[in-house]
């Protein structure tokens, strides 16, 4: 599915890309904003072009399908062999980051999915070359992303992106302040990311912190410094 940059700064954590989770996403990074405006009460008559093919046919056709062996001729077999020992070689060229790599590996298995998934599709049991020369074209291409997914504005620091979140919101809050709670409420990072942020803005003496007493427990409220 689609998503947003702000969804994904928000809803993102530094471990979703250390335990390798993020990586079981396939990613496609749009190149620009070029899709033109359609007016609502037209988007109903607007017919851009005419489908290659029908995508709900495919589905169901490949819903329906009983469990199906798959084979593989040798040629496809040499090309995507060829192509997995090409990310192999990139893993052990020691350039890579652990979170990249972990995409990198489980590319692997995606590209001969790929390749099966288009087999079935043209209802074939084997996969063909050009089956597998497409899938690996279409490896490619999520390659170039996760470089452009890790290497980005996006990831490049989620912490950080969240502490600016964070100190804007003290920062907004004025001269009453904010509470703990009202950040939780507000961000859902959870307390001990709140906590974490907090302190660190507060020893960059961009923050105050204040504890006082509540009806149950101590209550930390949090102000902006006038210089900031």
């Amino acid at each position: 599915g689609a998503s947003t940059i702000e969804w994904l700064q928000d809803s993102l954590h530094n471990s979703d890309q250390a335990s390798g989770f993020l990586a079981r996403f396939i990613v496609s990074i749009r190149n620009r904003n070029d899709k033109p405006y359609v007016p609502i009460s037209q988007m109903g008559n607007k017919i851009n072009s005419a489908p290659l093919f029908d995508t709900g046919e495919v589905f169901n056709r490949l819903y329906g399908l009983e469990e199906t062996i798959l084979y593989r001729t040798k040629d496809a077999e040499a090309i995507l062999t060829a192509f997995e020992y090409e990310l192999k070689d990139e893993q052990d060229s020691g350039k890579l980051e652990d979170n990249e790599s972990s995409f990198v590996e489980r590319l692997k298995y995606y590209t001969h999915k790929f390749a099966g998934i288009i087999a079935l599709v043209n209802s074939r049991p084997t996969i063909q070359k050009e089956d597998a020369e497409d899938a690996v074209t279409i490896a490619k291409y999520y390659r170039e992303n996760i470089t452009r997914l890790l290497n980005s504005e996006l990831l490049g620091n989620i912490y950080t992106r969240k502490q600016e979140k964070v100190f804007n919101m003290i920062k907004n809050a004025g001269k009453d302040g904010i509470t703990q709670t009202k950040l939780l409420q507000n961000t859902k990072y959870g307390s001990k990311v709140i906590t974490a942020i907090c302190d660190e803005l507060d020893e960059q003496e961009r923050i105050l912190i204040e504890t006082i007493e509540g009806k149950t427990k101590p209550v930390k409220r949090y102000f902006i410094i006038e210089d900031n």
